[in-house]
């Protein structure tokens, strides 16, 4: 009888723990929209969030990567992906207010943050205005005000369809939705202030800046100013490396060790 209860256990708990690794699929009530996120393992939560019209897939290695040791909250900003547009203008606040939404949700009190792009941004605008609510943040390619951005990527700005993001092939509807969502960014990347100077200086979190020499978007300054703004900050310029910054040697060289590193100030 003893060896038949300690097989039943063994074989329910075969059962539970994959089911307690697998993702769930969430959304949160933000008022004039609905956000979508995923949750993966257990342990300290960690948001991740993606750049301007990206999505929470574009990031499983990431949220794979952390999974066995943080609760790991991968969010699709609002309008993208399977979140609503919802009706009020787009700021970086606004996205901000979205992820506290998440975590008082998820009933958590304090998460660290990884942000690529315009993630990245809010990464900073969440550690400014909610001190108490952010334990640490990684800033990938994130930057302050619309003026950091050069030429080209102003231009990739005003110009940006559809059509050009999702390829000839992709459906009318989805065409037509991510035109929408491009219609409430527009006027976001071109707003002037995205974080203030004053605000950035506020932020006491231990702070990750990484940016990559080659950056489409945006020079090295950019990243240097936010490194000489934020006073317990950490700065990486990676050599030949563009925007995209969600690769695996990046997540095991750069952002688990400053996720692991205890409390200190960085300088």
């Amino acid at each position: 009888m003893k060896t038949t209860k300690i097989t039943c256990l063994i074989l329910l708990l075969g059962i539970l723990l994959p089911l307690a690794a697998q993702k769930q699929a969430k959304y949160v009530d933000c008022g004039d929209a609905s956000i979508y996120y995923e949750v993966l393992g257990e342990g300290k939560p960690v948001v991740i969030l993606h750049g301007g019209l990206g999505n929470v897939n574009g990031y499983a290695s990431l949220a794979d990567s952390l999974k066995s040791a943080y609760k790991v909250i991968a969010v699709s900003l609002r309008g993208h992906n399977r979140s609503t547009l919802g009706n009020r203008p787009y700021s970086f606040d606004l996205f901000a207010q979205d992820i506290i939404a998440i975590l008082d949700n998820e009933k958590e009190n304090k998460a660290s943050i990884i942000g690529f792009s315009d993630g990245g941004v809010t990464a900073y605008c969440l550690a400014a205005l909610y001190p108490q609510r952010i334990d640490r943040i990684i800033s990938l390619a994130g930057c302050f005000r619309y003026s950091d951005y050069k030429p080209e990527g102003v231009n990739w700005i005003k110009t940006v369809t559809g059509k050009q993001r999702l390829g000839k092939d992709a459906s009318l509807s989805d065409i037509a939705r991510m035109d929408s969502l491009i219609t409430c960014m527009r006027p976001l990347w071109q707003t002037k202030i995205y974080i203030s100077q004053e605000k950035a200086a506020e932020i006491k979190a231990p702070t990750l800046i990484i940016g990559g020499d080659k950056d489409f978007f945006f020079s090295t300054e950019c990243f240097k100013n936010a490194y000489r703004t934020i006073p317990n900050s950490r700065l990486i310029i990676l050599p030949n490396t563009g925007h995209n910054l969600n690769q695996p040697e990046i997540i095991h060289k750069f952002i688990i060790p400053f996720l692991k590193e205890k409390s200190r100030l960085l300088n």
